[in-house]
């Protein structure tokens, strides 16, 4: 790999991320704007349901460093402070149950996308209704729009989705991260480090996905087209008449086939990369469990403490594993939100003129054409000396 090339990923990969923080900070003022209230809570209830896992395992730490205490003293307070540190432990698993999985991932994360939809759906076709005609005929534009069209009422929800899974998984993250410094700080960097290699094969099967579906958008339009004509009263018939249903079933079944190769293959290649990384990762843990071990039997680590380790360890694991997948998971949409919202900048080409007037009146006035001639940027006038007039009143076609 030359250094030409080595520096043109390290653009690129600077301005995907770039991206991500300018289509992140889009997307959350959208949100913001279609239900304050409801984006308020989602992230609310996600913060609040990020610290429960690390909370629940500290007070599991405390029980169990008790229960030793028990062994070795007979204080009768005991036993209540066991029961009642059960039972905060319980009620923690119930909020996060409850706030968390039942309320912000499945109610407020429906509501959200709902209306998300709504507001998503409504911009592009205000948009489309607004583009010049020359723009909707240059196929690059109708490329664009069959490709927003198909993925923005999931991939743009999903996005936001996962910002806020992206958001959850690093504020317990920290929270894991601050305590098992404790232990050394090698330890939480060490269980970082290791899921590298699983952020980097999302995030390149992410370019492998975008390149099949932007090099596939031409046969996925002919693909909708062929579609049409087979459901269509009038194609129907003319189809009846010519004899040539079996043909088009032919292609669009071939066009099928073609496009689920494309797709399969970088999905197969995926999930045979995917098996090493969690490999790597439990093999890790099990090292640096393995090394405190000598203290835990010594008794220079209490029981608490090293069930606290292999909590916080997993913790961080999953955790770190889930910032790679969702931060894998916002490069991957980053690059379809990235045509929405190179759609909605699209300018008209045509202008209005500076002295342009409103017409004002009751009656719609009479228009007349002197000499009009249009073309295309860089084509033959297809209009051309053309003039008429057309009265007050009066429909010309």
């Amino acid at each position: 790999m030359g250094s030409e090339e080595i520096q043109q990923k390290k653009v690129s990969v600077s301005q995907n991320l770039k991206d991500i923080f300018t289509n992140s900070s889009k997307l959350l003022k959208l949100t913001w704007k279609v239900d304050k209230k409801i984006a308020s809570l989602f992230f609310l209830v996600s913060f609040l349901g990020a610290l429960i896992p690390v909370s629940t395992s500290y007070l599991f730490t405390l029980l169990l460093d008790q229960i030793q205490l028990a062994q070795k003293t007979a204080v009768a307070v005991v036993p209540v402070i066991i029961v009642s540190i059960l039972a905060i432990r319980a009620v923690a698993f119930a909020l996060q149950d409850m706030l968390f999985f039942a309320y912000a991932r499945t109610y407020l994360d429906h509501i959200l996308r709902y209306k998300l939809q709504d507001k998503i759906s409504n911009d592009f076709y205000k948009k489309i209704v607004t583009l010049d005609i020359a723009q909707l005929e240059d196929p690059d534009t109708q490329n664009l729009i069959s490709r927003v069209k198909e993925m923005m009422l999931w991939k743009l929800p999903d996005y936001v989705r996962s910002l806020a899974y992206f958001f959850t998984d690093v504020v317990t993250y920290i929270s894991a991260f601050i305590i098992t410094i404790q232990f050394g700080w090698w330890v939480p960097l060490l269980v970082t480090l290791v899921t590298i290699p699983r952020l980097y094969i999302r995030v390149q099967y992410g370019n492998i996905e975008w390149s099949v579906w932007e090099g596939t958008a031409p046969q996925s339009r002919r693909l909708w087209y062929l579609a049409w004509v087979l459901h269509e009263k009038i194609t129907i018939r003319e189809m009846r008449i010519a004899q040539t249903a079996p043909k088009i079933l032919g292609m669009f079944t071939e066009l099928q086939k073609k496009l689920y190769d494309l797709n399969k293959k970088p999905l197969d290649d995926y999930m045979k990369a995917l098996m090493i990384p969690p490999i790597l990762e439990s093999l890790i843990l099990l090292l640096i469990a393995f090394l405190f071990i000598p203290d835990a039997v010594s008794g220079a680590l209490s029981i608490g403490l090293f069930s606290l380790l292999i909590s916080m360890l997993a913790q961080l694991n999953t955790n770190t594993a889930g910032v790679a997948w969702n931060m894998s998971s916002l490069y991957e949409s980053n690059l379809y939100v990235n045509d929405y919202f190179k759609l909605l900048g699209l300018e008209s080409e045509i202008k209005n003129s500076a002295d342009a007037r409103r017409l004002v009146g009751s009656r719609p006035p009479r228009v007349e054409f002197r000499h009009v001639s249009f073309a295309y940027p860089g084509g033959k006038n297809i209009i051309n000396d053309v003039s008429f007039t057309i009265e007050s009143g009066e429909s010309v076609a």
